[in-house]
């Protein structure tokens, strides 16, 4: 399966001629190919997806969906269920992480008064301001409209030693009465008061808080209608022939190869829809870059519509090639049609950024990086979103202060690196000035001894010349 997988017959004929009619390859089409390698094509959330097979994997995280057939355009809900084992075993390698930290801060921060050992970090400020403002995260309430305000709302606690310990039985009734809520504990999360509106991410700029949300203009797709031309299907038919079976579009900024519709009589207007909507979203182009369209079939109109799947201003659909009599008898005529348009509105008061259906919040205001998905509704006020930051982003913001670039760790790990510097170059100083002083100090004892040595050989010719002398008294006896 797939639209890279295709089908080739060889023949090679030994004996009487006639097999080889069944050749279909490169160099010889004997055989017509009826239906096409094609890829699945769905969308999940508005997100365009495409797979070789009918089993889609990878698109929503460790879960498998298996295609039985198509919907037309007719959405289809997924509902998963909650996998508390996950969420427990995240929260113990949480702790068990912290755990392992503390034990390392009490490794280097400790003295031992048998040993007189003191740790390497004994008594360092860094180290302390660290472990402090690490603690006092764990420990404070995560503030706003949070139901979960603490780690002790869900067992776990701390021990004098400092280790955080897990009470399971406190954690598995949460995690069956406000399942959500522990998330929202950890992670940034948000709640809304309007269900077509939902939290997608946020920033380290965003700040806890609840902000009103109102809506200008509600983001559009792209559509292009086709002429009313096309007959009435419960009396009349439609033929596709070499006259009108090609078309080339451009979707969302993307150019699609020759679309070749399957030709025969066709009498239904439903039906015809799906096989240009099936054969555009087949093109490779257009799959490669995610770009998919619907084609319906408008019976009042007496057209078929045709509209991207994409939302916002970057959701374009246009026909740029089309056969010799495909306006005439489809509608669908060289040109563009009407351009998406981005969702526009304001969150917490502030002029917010649109593209297609998210709003992110603006750059200086408190709702900096918040984005929302605006899904549908009405204009105007749309109530309100309640913004949280949970303890790992707390942790997170906090960590990066000491580790990132230009962090305090940084500052003070190139402090000592500038003092060891600074002490091996006094240490050089200091082995040339001994050098010196050695030389200096050897070369005058040199001069010391042998002037010492001169004057004891003047003392004894001295010597010897007063024995010498007339009347010298001789001390021999």
């Amino acid at each position: 399966t797939g639209a890279e997988n295709s089908l080739e017959v060889s023949v090679t004929e030994s004996g009487a001629a006639g097999l080889g009619q069944l050749a279909f390859n490169a160099g010889v089409t004997n055989l017509s190919e009826t239906i096409a390698g094609q890829d699945a094509l769905l969308t999940i959330n508005g997100l365009a997806v495409s797979s070789a097979s009918n089993t889609v994997s990878g698109a929503i995280e460790d879960v498998g969906i298996t295609l039985l057939s198509t919907t037309l355009g007719i959405p289809i809900n997924i509902s998963i269920d909650r996998d508390s084992a996950s969420v427990k075993n995240a929260i113990n390698g949480f702790i068990s992480s912290y755990n392992s930290f503390i034990e390392t801060v009490n490794k280097l921060s400790s003295f031992n008064p048998e040993t007189l050992q003191a740790g390497i970090l004994l008594g360092d400020s860094t180290l302390r301001g660290v472990t402090s403002k690490v603690r006092d995260v764990l420990s404070a309430a995560i503030g706003g409209s949070a139901t979960l305000q603490r780690l002790t709302d869900i067992g776990i606690t701390t021990g004098d030693d400092g280790t955080l310990a897990m009470d399971t039985a406190v954690l598995d009734e949460v995690l069956d009465n406000d399942f959500d809520a522990v998330a929202g504990l950890f992670t940034a999360s948000a709640t809304t008061t309007d269900s077509l509106i939902s939290f997608v991410s946020s920033t380290q700029k965003t700040q806890p808080g609840t902000y009103g949300v109102v809506i200008s203009q509600l983001a559009t797709q792209a559509e292009l209608q086709g002429g009313g031309v096309l007959p009435d299907f419960g009396v009349s038919t439609l033929t596709i022939d070499s006259d009108n079976d090609v078309l080339t579009l451009k979707v969302d900024g993307t150019t699609s190869g020759e679309i070749t519709l399957t030709a025969g009589v066709y009498t239904s207007g439903i039906d015809l829809a799906a096989e240009i909507e099936t054969k555009i979203n087949a093109d490779s182009a257009l799959t490669e870059a995610g770009a998919v369209v619907t084609v319906t079939y408008d019976v009042t109109g007496n057209q078929f519509v045709i509209n991207s799947t994409s939302y916002g201003s970057e959701s374009t659909v246009e026909i740029t090639q089309s056969d010799t009599t495909s306006g005439a008898t489809l509608g669908l005529s060289v040109g563009a049609g009407v351009s998406g348009v981005d969702v526009a509105g304001t969150i917490g008061g502030s002029k917010a950024t649109g593209l297609g259906q998210t709003l992110t919040g603006a750059a200086g205001s408190d709702t900096e990086g918040l984005v929302l998905d605006i899904s549908g509704g009405g204009i105007g006020t749309r109530g309100s979103v309640a913004f949280n930051r949970g303890v790992a982003e707390k942790l997170e913001d906090l960590l990066n202060v000491y580790l990132g670039a230009e962090s305090l760790v940084d500052l003070r790990t190139d402090s000592l690196s500038d003092q060891i510097e600074d002490i091996g170059e006094r240490r050089d100083s200091l082995n040339l000035r001994m050098e010196s002083f050695e030389s200096r100090t050897r070369a005058r004892f040199t001069a010391l001894d042998t002037l010492l040595a001169q004057l004891l050989q003047t003392s004894d010719f001295l010597a010897q010349q007063l024995t010498n002398l007339p009347g010298a008294i001789s001390n021999k006896k």
